[in-house]
């Protein structure tokens, strides 16, 4: 690729210009060994390009999907922004997510739907109550193979509640969207010095998966230094790794003790 791309291939690249939080997140995963599904970044350079209406944007973008990406493959397009999964903001559920999209026409709306989802009324009220300015904002955009799941959820190396030290897991079978869903209860699992505090009466999801995601997460953390919150899907097969964020809940907690 040149130096005047805007599509990257995620795995290929050390350093991607303007590729945003969640790129970089899974970009730490990849570097640490973790299975992440096939993922293309868009950079921030499209979208300062959309702003401005460049009239040759639009068949660049075309041209570059062509090149890089199945059209018979289904994919989730995703927002990667320069604020969002940050230790000191959080933008979670606000920008666009366009899950399996498929065809280069399709893919190109969704890019642009994320891109239209960094202006909302929604992100400039979120960005007024941060004391942020609009032009603070920048966007890049993920093209992730599309997992289809047989159980999704997340994980955090340390419960956001509470700030105890323990592993919190929470899962759905399907996609991982119902989580946040009204309605929708996850299986829960709370795992602390060896033994589970909390598990469901009755779940799918093979044990074997449960201690993966455990161990997996008490790796990164410990390998990352930090506390983190992390999303995942089980395909029936394999473990994969949708996103990485540091813990943003603990900041202002007053913990003095886990007991």
């Amino acid at each position: 690729m040149g130096a005047n791309n805007i599509i990257y291939k995620l795995k290929r690249y050390n350093h991607i210009p303007e590729m945003g939080n969640k790129a970089a997140g899974l970009q730490v995963l990849l570097r640490l060994g973790k299975q992440v599904p096939e993922t293309y970044v868009v950079t921030a350079q499209a979208w300062r390009r959309s702003q401005q209406d460049d009239k040759q944007l639009n068949q660049q973008i075309a041209n570059e999907i062509r090149t890089n990406l199945d059209p018979n493959s289904l994919y989730a397009v995703r927002s990667s922004a320069n604020l969002e999964d940050s230790f000191d903001t959080s933008f979670a559920g606000l920008f666009s997510t366009v899950l399996n999209v498929q065809g280069y026409y399709d893919i190109q709306q969704a890019i642009s739907s994320v891109w239209a989802s960094a202006s909302s009324l929604v992100i400039q009220e979120h960005l007024q109550k941060l004391d942020l300015q609009s032009d603070h904002l920048w966007m890049a955009v993920l093209i992730q193979e599309m997992i289809t799941p047989f159980y999704s959820g997340v994980v955090f190396s340390r419960n956001p509640i509470t700030g105890t030290h323990e592993t919190v897991i929470e899962a759905v079978s399907g996609l991982g969207s119902q989580l946040v869903q009204d309605g929708i209860t996850p299986f829960r699992w709370v795992y602390q010095r060896g033994e589970f505090r909390e598990e469901p009466p009755s779940s799918q999801l093979p044990q074997e998966v449960i201690t993966e995601i455990i161990h997996e997460t008490d790796d990164l953390s410990r390998r990352c230094k930090k506390d983190l919150d992390l999303e995942w899907v089980y395909d029936g097969k394999t473990l994969y790794w949708l996103q990485m964020r540091e813990i943003t809940a603990l900041r202002n907690l007053p913990m003095y003790s886990n007991q």
